[in-house]
């Protein structure tokens, strides 16, 4: 949009509009013509659309695949099993996606409803809906803009875009015509859809609507956003490898068995019943289990999780982008320094809206806190549902009404009638009141230091003094304000000479406001550090504001690692991403440029958490690795957006999600390989018995039999474990890195233990009798399985992280050692073509199982610890 650096008369000519407005017959033409102010949205697919692309997940399919093979094989309860697994992952992606689809809703009620516009040199209200480019739109306090305008008649008109740039003081609007190429936050001639007018009134001609404005293109870079998740894609990776593994095993098996002369119907159901078992079917459910315990635990803490899969992300961040308004910071200016000619600085206590403390100023600082009181068109409330102090206006003027509660300048104050104001403009920078006081009129005067000083009395020395402490507050990163005022004796004429009444000040001082800091938010930063996450501060503020909040926060950040808006337009792709790891402080950067900020990181490899709580954070939101958005004073949009909500918008929450985060995801892979050792011993065994032409090591049964007591309560307590003790010293973990090398090596080393035991115990016994043989090695890959779950539990050695810290390991072992038991010693034998065992069997393979136990427990201790 380059409207912004022409002069208001070619404005107009290109839109074929004038100042008096559209006339009906052109503003219907161009309704037809360019639609609807609205956002155009993609065609929405159904819920059955969704439902039925939730099938096209290659595990689900493979799944499905053996549920059906499970009904010609296996009994019907085991059958149902397996169905409502299914139905179990497919309803909750199902959920997922449902939701993604509001994400643009949220987006639709930024739209005001009413517009004021001109037709025909004629005001009249109409639906926003039906603004078209080339209505002249009316704006008043209190409105929100209705569409993107090109302001031609500006009245103290400010408007509070922090929503929209981050910038967290509200734009005087001046119409002239800019000439450089700005960023968002410094075209002051525009005016953007969604943003709020909170002082003045003006007239602006429509140059955008729809979604062809500022906001309308966020709409569509969220909408383009990709939703795949690290987690996803290993899952359907894995699910991939396995079934092609299994496909070449069973394959091979059956061709084996044919040359053999075996019977089809026994290679068949051979073939089948090893599908099923190294099909994983109890890992799609577990994952699901053990991302929904993560989230009620985030929850507890919160941190609201949107979609599932963002808790794995959240594991692997290692830069978080913070945008600095309303995350680091309160959005509550404050004065926090005042600074008196004879008194020289004086800090004042208290951040925030908050009145409190109470003060007791001398007469100078009484002055000076009374003009900045008076000299004010903001109001201060109670909230009384939300319990805490809101300002209506200009933050700045609300931060002066503060400090003049503070002071209880209010009660001084009541009888005092304002006679007149003269508005703020970008010439004099200042604005001004008039007051009767009494039999008494007063002039008070605030705005930019340099202004108030030009026309104030006031000596050289003091001059310099007062410029000194400008720029010395300044460099703190504080925004600095000048108070004076006169007592006027003449009679006021109307309208008022600004130049001839502003004159001969009393010079009253210097206000410092800053934004505070967000509570417990600098230790929260120093977690993030010693957890190896890279903090970035984003902002639409000026750079010596971010940096100041830097320095408050303990990072060590120099000019050297720091870039600007501007500077960061003039970089290349090449150039940007060749910088990008050194920089930690974004400034007067526009909601574009925050979502080139995230893709260069993630372009470098990093993954990427993004804060935010506004309507120019959400496509950043959107396109992070995982976007965090704050639940008390996020907008809507910036909520759907967002991967993960802190409903307490405390930066500080964000700690503890990472763990809880990193404990899944480390769960995750202990689980994961687990199942797959015990997968993978079955369908070994009898593979290696095949090609050996021995006799099969278990019956199809048994290998059903050892699924169902082996998968299911055992792994899912391992999704349960505690963290490991410095799980927040660890690196995050990298999502680009597959995980399934480390997954199936450990699968493999253990499978192998458990293989070569179980056929030395079944070629020992082979000789005496098939069928004990065959129950030999029955009992012990379920004992085998059973132990070195144990194992997994932690990457220290058992003794070190506490034998029984996990009670349901404990009480899911012992249950699957009873149906164990009952499989042998109960008339579930014979089905399953098993035999009881005596007791001096039990104790070799117990033997054998603690002995394996044992040397993966100690190797833990030459491995530094690193298991996985």
């Amino acid at each position: 949009m380059e409207d912004y650096r022409k002069p208001i008369e070619q404005v107009f000519q290109d839109l074929k509009s004038d100042p008096h407005g559209l006339t009906e017959k052109e503003a219907q033409i161009r309704l037809r013509k360019y639609g609807p102010n609205i956002l155009k949205k993609k065609k929405a697919r159904s819920a059955f659309e969704i439902f039925i692309g939730q099938l096209s997940n290659f595990l689900v399919l493979l799944l499905i695949f053996a549920l059906l093979i499970s009904l010609f094989t296996q009994p019907l309860s085991h059958s149902l099993v397996l169905f409502f697994i299914i139905l179990l992952n497919v309803l909750m992606g199902f959920v997922l996606e449902l939701k993604a689809e509001k994400s643009l809703e949220a987006l639709k009620q930024i739209f005001t409803p009413k517009a004021t516009v001109l037709r025909e040199g004629q005001e009249k209200m109409i639906e926003a809906s039906e603004l078209v480019i080339g209505d002249v739109v009316l704006l008043n306090q209190g409105d929100r803009v209705p569409a993107d305008l090109r302001v031609f008649e500006s009245s103290n008109l400010e408007i509070d875009e922090s929503a929209l740039t981050g910038e967290s003081v509200p734009v005087s609007k001046n119409p002239a015509p800019l000439p450089a190429t700005l960023p968002l936050a410094e075209r002051k001639n525009l005016a953007f859809c969604g943003t709020l007018v909170t002082s003045g009134r003006g007239k602006g001609v429509v140059v955008a609507t729809g979604s062809d404005t500022e906001i309308g293109q966020i709409a569509s870079s969220i909408q383009e956003a990709p939703e795949t998740t690290p987690l996803q894609e290993r899952l359907n990776y894995l699910g991939k490898i396995l079934a092609s593994i299994s496909f070449i095993f069973v394959v091979g098996i059956f061709l084996l068995g044919f040359l053999k002369g075996m019977k089809p119907l026994e290679l068949l159901n051979y073939s089948l019943a090893l599908l099923v078992s190294a099909a994983p079917e109890g890992l799609p459910t577990i994952v699901t289990l053990t991302l929904a315990i993560g989230v009620i635990k985030m929850a507890n803490n919160k941190a609201i999780v949107r979609k599932l899969p963002a808790v794995e992300t959240l594991a692997g961040v290692n830069v978080i982008c913070v945008d600095k308004t309303g995350t680091l910071t309160k959005n509550e200016m404050t004065v926090k320094r005042v600074w008196l000619v004879q008194t020289g600085e004086i800090e004042i206590q208290g951040e925030g809206y908050l009145p409190e403390p109470k003060i007791q100023p001398k007469a100078d600082l009484q002055q000076l806190i009374k003009a900045g009181f008076l000299c004010n068109n903001a109001a201060l409330n109670f909230n009384q549902e939300k319990k805490r102090w809101e300002v209506v206006g200009d933050p700045t003027e609300g931060a002066l009404l503060v400090l003049g509660h503070k002071a209880e300048i209010e009660r001084e104050s009541q009888n005092h009638k304002r006679i007149t104001e003269i508005p703020f403009d970008e010439k004099r920078r200042l604005m001004s009141v008039i007051f009767q006081e009494e039999k008494k009129t007063f002039l008070y005067t605030k705005g930019a230091p340099e202004a108030v000083l030009s026309i104030c009395r006031l000596g050289e020395k003091e001059k310099k003094s007062a410029e000194k402490e400008i720029a010395k507050l300044s460099q703190e990163g504080y925004r600095v304000l000048g108070l004076g005022f006169k007592e006027i004796k003449e009679k006021i004429h109307s309208p008022v000479d600004r130049e001839e009444i502003e004159k001969g000040l009393s010079f009253l001082g210097l206000v410092g406001l800053i934004d505070p800091l967000a509570p417990r938010v600098k230790e929260a930063m120093k977690l993030c550090q010693s957890a190896q996450i890279k903090p970035v501060i984003i902002t639409g503020d000026h750079k010596l504001t971010a940096l100041n909040i830097a320095h408050q926060l303990g990072l060590p950040i120099s000019e050297e690692n720091i870039l600007t808006g501007d500077q960061l337009e003039a970089l290349s792709e090449e150039e940007l991403a060749k910088s990008i790891e050194r920089i930690a402080l974004f400034a007067r950067v526009s909601p574009a440029q925050k979502t080139k900020i995230v893709k260069a990181f993630q372009k470098k490899g990093y993954q990427v958490a993004m804060t935010g709580d506004g309507v120019n954070d959400a496509p950043a939101l959107k396109i992070a690795d995982i976007g965090i958005a704050l639940g008390q004073r996020g907008q809507d949009i910036a909520k759907e957006a967002g991967d993960l909500i802190l409903t307490d918008d405390r930066f500080s929450t964000i700690e503890k999600a990472v763990e809880y985060a990193r404990t899944i995801y480390d769960n995750i892979q202990k689980f994961t390989s687990y199942l797959l050792a015990g997968n993978y011993i079955e369908i070994s065994l009898v593979s290696l018995a095949f090609l050996l032409n021995l006799p099969a090591p278990l019956t199809p049964l048994q290998i059903l039999w050892l699924n169902l007591i082996t998968e299911g309560g055992p792994a899912l307590a391992l999704a349960v474990e505690k963290p490991e003790p410095k799980i927040m010293e660890e690196p995050p973990k990298n999502p680009q890195k597959t995980t399934l090398l480390p997954l199936l090596a450990a699968a493999v080393l253990l499978a192998s233990l458990g293989i070569l035991s179980s056929g030395i115990l079944f070629l020992s016994y082979l000789g005496v009798d098939e069928t004990l043989a065959r129950s030999t090695v029955f009992a012990f890959v379920a004992l085998y399985e059973l132990t070195i779950i144990l194992s997994f539990r932690r990457k220290e050695p058992f003794w070190q992280g506490g034998v029984f810290s996990n009670r349901w390991m404990i009480a899911a072992v012992l249950s699957s050692l009873l149906l164990q038991f009952l499989a042998l010693y109960s008339p579930l034998s014979r089905p399953l073509g098993a035999t009881a065992l005596p007791f001096s069997h039990w104790l070799i393979l117990l033997c054998v199982s603690l002995g394996v136990f044992l040397v993966l427990e100690t190797s833990k201790l030459f491995k530094n610890k690193k298991w996985f």
